[in-house]
């Protein structure tokens, strides 16, 4: 990535930081396009399947299926080793989340990782 693009995307973090907003941007082909809200990847709908599983559907429209079994070791989601607990999940925002969102996940981390059906 060219350096001044890396300079322009610090300068405009550090702007929007300063006014108490956030960014989010797309690099693509070198080029900075800020996102918006409207296109921000967000969960429209989940439900707990069998095994430690999400169906998950995007506001992409795509849904896929995503294994929480390895997470279940980590930090806060040992919480949801009680799979009674891991069924609650329900969608808050655009983010799966447990509980009264003390335990959430980024809809990100489930595209990325999760399988197309």
């Amino acid at each position: 990535m060219h350096v001044m693009t890396i300079l322009f995307m610090v300068v405009l973090w550090l702007e929007a930081w300063q006014k108490g907003m956030v960014i989010f941007m797309n690099i693509i082909d070198g080029i900075v396009y800020p996102k918006t809200h409207e296109n921000l990847l967000s969960t429209v709908s989940v439900r707990a399947l069998d095994d430690y599983k999400l169906w998950v559907r995007f506001s992409t429209g795509e849904v896929k299926i995503f294994d929480f079994k390895p997470l279940l070791n980590k930090g806060i989601f040992v919480a949801l080793k009680d799979e009674s607990f891991f069924k609650t999940v329900y969608v808050d925002y655009g983010v799966p989340v447990w509980g009264n969102g003390e335990i959430d996940i980024a809809p990100e981390r489930l595209y990325d990782d999760g399988i197309s059906i």
